[in-house]
């Protein structure tokens, strides 16, 4: 279903206290909105994912680009009473697909969110678990 997601995309820090009064005043008065974490803004990842995403992004944004503009085509026809190019149930079709289309590929940008958060954690473990390393008995 649109919008309802198993998971918060956004993620929150549980180290974060509460704001203080000078941190609210040097606040810029907007900020956007983030639905990655910051802190992996700077990990480094096989660039594969990313850019298999990137290529579906294009695909499907340039793809619904051209539907939404025959729809405006056809919407325009009727009021220079021209024949639409395609009927009701068509453009009905081509509405769900571009939706569906995209819900496809939120979903897809929130698995390699999901992916990427993953890659964070071990990699922020990592030190931890080679500084416990178990010693041979024949070392």
């Amino acid at each position: 279903m649109p919008g309802n997601r198993s998971k918060s995309r956004r993620l929150l820090d549980p180290d974060d206290g509460p704001a203080t009064e000078d941190d609210e005043q040097n606040a810029p008065l907007f900020q956007p909105f983030r639905w990655t974490d910051p802190k992996t803004d700077h990990l480094q990842i096989e660039a594969r994912p990313l850019n298999q995403l990137i290529e579906k992004v294009i695909d499907v944004t340039d793809g619904v680009r051209a539907v939404m503009c025959v729809l405006e085509r056809d919407g325009y026809s009727r009021e220079d009473d021209a024949p639409p190019l395609l009927d009701s149930v068509r453009q009905g079709a081509l509405r769900r697909l571009g939706i569906t289309s995209l819900l496809l590929l939120s979903d897809e940008a929130t698995r390699l969110g999901d992916w990427v958060q993953v890659r964070y954690e071990q990699q922020r473990l990592e030190p931890r678990r080679s500084g416990k390393r178990k010693r041979s008995k024949f070392a």
